[in-house]
């Protein structure tokens, strides 16, 4: 994996790489994966007892070993997960007490699970690949199932199955800044997917901090533009000709607003700014479903007759593949 993003230079460039709960990378990304770090504690105890380790031979060792890793965050594929929830429903299944009358059975049945795979094409679909599209299918999905429990005579506790198992499986992605992010800035959504205020002021902050930086990049990139000028390494000129101030730029909460308050449900309404957050943090799959079937060939993915191609031949079949008619 990281010999794969250095050949293509783009090893600084991924955000994140997404692959199903039973990937063999999981092991990998949990090992070697980069971790910000976490703030201190203020609170933590004065007088704990500090225990002072000799690091000279362990940093030796380090320099030394040409076989470090460094992979980019990883995440579990969304469309996977979610076949999870409808596995896990299953379960309920055995507790159910079911009247003869199948069809009614049936009926509620493909009622229940219907939005759920509404929820699952969305999320492996191959247009509108977002992450920011993770956060409000799921929220959807909780108030549609909500909605239908009390009119259930057969399947509610399939609808409770579900319902507890999206809390344990989509929960902390609800307490994820970069999933909270990539919702609040698709212009299909903003901060119409969750009515939890708390979450709301959340997502603002972030879209304030995130604009922010994109501003100050701009401002960096034309300071280097206008430093390679000519005209302005001539200390006279600068003197003379006073340089004007940005003072046209749109403040970090008037684009904020702008875009929460807008009209526009599009890419195209996207302000300038927000729109390079938008590419940032909406880069990422929601799922490993499309990339799976862009290299599966007839439902084969690393079957015997297809793990040992070589690259070149792999890469022409993958080719013929895609241009298909």
């Amino acid at each position: 994996m990281e010999e794969v993003l250095k050949e293509y230079s783009i090893q600084n460039k991924v955000t994140a790489v997404t692959t199903d709960s039973g990937s063999n990378f999981v092991k990998a990304f949990r090992l070697f994966q980069v971790v910000d770090a976490e703030p201190e504690d203020g609170d933590a105890d004065e007088h704990d007892q500090v225990d002072i380790i000799d690091v000279a031979d362990m940093l030796q060792e380090a320099a030394d070993d040409d076989q470090l890793f460094r992979l980019p965050p990883h995440q579990r594929c969304a469309a996977h997960t979610m076949n999870l929830v409808a596995n896990d429903s299953e379960k309920a299944s055995a507790n159910s007490r079911f009247n003869k009358v199948e069809i009614a059975f049936i009926a509620e049945y493909v009622k229940v699970m219907k939005p759920v795979a509404q929820a699952l094409n969305i999320l492996q679909g191959q247009k509108n690949s977002y992450l920011g599209f993770v956060l409000p299918t799921v929220a959807q999905l909780q108030k549609v199932l909500d909605a239908q429990v009390h009119d259930l005579r057969i399947c509610a506790p399939l609808v409770d199955a579900l319902l507890l198992s999206l809390n344990r499986r989509f929960g902390p992605k609800f307490d994820d800044d970069r999933h909270i992010l990539a919702a609040a800035v698709h212009p299909r959504f903003k901060l119409t997917w969750t009515d939890d205020e708390v979450v709301r002021t959340r997502a603002k902050r972030l879209l304030q901090d995130g604009i922010s930086q994109i501003q100050l990049m701009e401002v960096k990139e034309a300071a280097g533009e206008t430093k390679g000028d000519a005209d302005v390494d001539d200390p006279d000129v600068d003197l003379f000709f006073p340089r004007p101030c940005s003072s046209t730029r749109e403040s970090v909460e008037e684009v904020v607003d702008t875009h929460l308050h807008g009209r526009g449900s599009t890419l195209r309404d996207l302000h300038e700014t927000v729109e390079k957050l938008f590419r940032k943090v909406n880069t990422t799959l929601p799922s490993s479903a499309a990339v799976e079937r862009l290299f599966s060939h007839g439902a084969g993915i690393f079957k015997e007759n297809r793990y040992r191609l070589n690259d070149d031949t792999f890469e022409m079949q993958l080719m013929l593949k895609l241009n298909t008619t």
